[in-house]
């Protein structure tokens, strides 16, 4: 491209922002934010409060959007209506607090027999793994931080039930062969009846 033609581009583009009914945005008044959401004009905004009723300020954009109802893709609480959460990048309603798929930071947040994890990066609580669930957890990165696993049930241990598997190389691989079991000093006989299916 030569330079002539890169500053024809160039001019063109920044008198087309001059010109864009986007770019005063920010100087509306709120009778001319009424006439562009009618219109279907975007309306610029920095906050939630300028944006109009019904609507949120979309901060990555710039941009007042309508809030988004059950079901919809979001960002974060405030892109939902009607005190729907958003979880997994979808608005929905959320259990109540401590029940299983409510929102967490720690274990005490839930009720007993849950965990706090992480399930799609965002931590709520779930049921820990009862008698016979796989229950390997890798390391560190991104499958840890993504999809954490609670610990087994109270009176279980994560450990290697090998002779109740075939011990082929995919499923040592896997780590299938670690499942919650009781106690190898145990004397209850229940581990010996452990269906893997």
């Amino acid at each position: 491209m030569n330079i002539v033609n890169y500053v024809a581009l160039f001019s063109a583009v920044i008198q087309a922002s001059q010109t864009s009914p986007i770019s005063d945005k920010y100087q509306l008044t709120t009778k001319k934010k009424h006439q562009f959401i009618e219109t279907g004009h975007l309306v610029a905004c920095r906050l939630n409060e300028d944006c109009e009723g019904g609507m949120f300020c979309d901060t990555h954009y710039g941009f007042c959007d309508k809030l988004r109802l059950k079901g919809e893709p979001c960002r974060q609480d405030s892109h939902c209506k009607d005190r729907l959460f958003c979880m997994f990048g979808e608005c929905r309603n959320t259990p109540k607090t401590g029940q299983e798929g409510s929102r967490c930071e720690r274990a005490a947040d839930c009720r007993p027999g849950l965990c706090c994890a992480r399930t799609k990066s965002e931590k709520v609580c779930k049921s820990r793994l009862s008698l016979g669930e796989r229950c390997y957890i890798p390391k560190g990165g991104i499958d840890f931080v993504l999809d954490e696993v609670c610990p087994c049930e109270e009176g279980l241990v994560c450990g290697s039930v090998s002779q109740q598997l075939d011990m082929t190389s995919a499923s040592v691989e896997s780590y299938d062969h670690l499942r919650c079991r009781l106690p190898k000093d145990s004397s209850d006989k229940t581990q010996e009846f452990v269906e893997l299916t």
